[in-house]
């Protein structure tokens, strides 16, 4: 092992002809993101976000946004609609306003009120009016973006299972009692924004109602840690995939296991299950809703 954290494993009778196996560590934020309405590509350094323009040619290069702090980029997301940025490091909670011109791109930094919170992860709403904070302290609050306002605050990352409806600065009321704080690893809406699915290093997993701003359920626990979450677009159904190379469906609104994964979770063919690389994603076709991709680090997997 090195400074890179990958694993590298040598087979003793091969070695040194076969190159080693390389054991990746657990999966992180993305550092390439996209903003489907508007075709535009995020990808993050250390300390630098570039914004790339997508279209039938070559991808374009639009600007780059410099953090001056001497801290690293911990996450970030970009509107689908192409008009805001946001980004976080360990201290603070970065956000601009982005404006697309024929000669290029505009940004400019917008103030953030105190109290919004430094994040492990972040993700806009598909209609771009709302930005979701999974902060360092285990929470998800809902900002209103025309507003700068916190909607609402869940806290069950925090080990706690209740939900106070007459909590008008929008937190829930909770009992640490019923668990531990664990960091929220994944974030994922619904295509048609009203649901939100959040996961932590606990595989604890909730499911939120963003029309009602109210949770919604709890997932059960399944015997490998998640690695992603993902909405199938045309229905409420949440797919989990686990580092155990098996993926699970389960109908939120039904607040239960899909029947297509009651039959078949357990027949997932050998060449997927006995892969060293875990699972990282899941990913859908529009054109073709009735099949999906599962995928790794070396492999492709696809689903009818």
């Amino acid at each position: 092992g090195g400074t890179d954290t990958i694993l590298c494993v040598h087979s003793l009778s091969a070695f040194p002809t076969l190159p080693p196996a390389r054991i990746l560590p657990f999966q992180g934020p993305s550092h390439v993101t996209l903003a489907h309405d508007s075709r535009l590509l995020l990808a993050r350094e250390d300390r630098c976000l570039h914004i790339w323009k997508l279209g039938s040619g070559n991808p374009r290069k639009l600007v780059e946004i410099h953090i001056k702090d001497d801290e690293n980029i911990m996450c970030m997301a970009i509107a689908p609609n192409g008009s805001y940025v946001a980004a976080s490091t360990v201290s603070e909670l970065k956000f601009f306003a982005l404006d697309v011109r024929e000669s290029g791109m505009s940004v400019r930094k917008v103030n953030l009120p105190d109290h919004f919170p430094p994040c492990h992860r972040l993700l806009f709403s598909t209609d771009s009016s709302r930005l979701i904070l999974a902060t360092q302290e285990a929470a998800v609050a809902i900002v209103d973006l025309r507003d700068m306002r916190i909607l609402r605050t869940f806290k069950q990352h925090q080990g706690g299972e209740g939900d106070d409806d007459n909590n008008d600065d929008g937190d829930d009321a909770m009992d640490s009692s019923h668990g531990s704080v664990s960091p929220i690893v994944s974030l994922a809406t619904s295509a048609d924004g009203q649901w939100l699915a959040s996961g932590d290093l606990q595989n604890r997993i909730h499911v939120f109602h963003l029309d009602s701003l109210k949770h919604h359920c709890t997932l059960p626990v399944f015997d490998s840690p998640h690695t992603a979450l993902c909405f199938h677009p045309p229905s409420s159904t949440l797919v989990v995939t686990c580092a155990s190379r098996k993926f699970y469906l389960y109908d939120i609104e039904e607040k239960e296991i899909c029947e297509w994964t009651r039959e078949y979770v357990e027949r997932l063919p050998q060449a997927l299950l006995t892969r060293k690389d875990p699972m990282c994603g899941v990913i859908f076709n529009p054109a073709a809703p009735n099949t999906m991709v599962v995928y790794g680090l070396g492999f492709l997997c696809f689903v009818d």
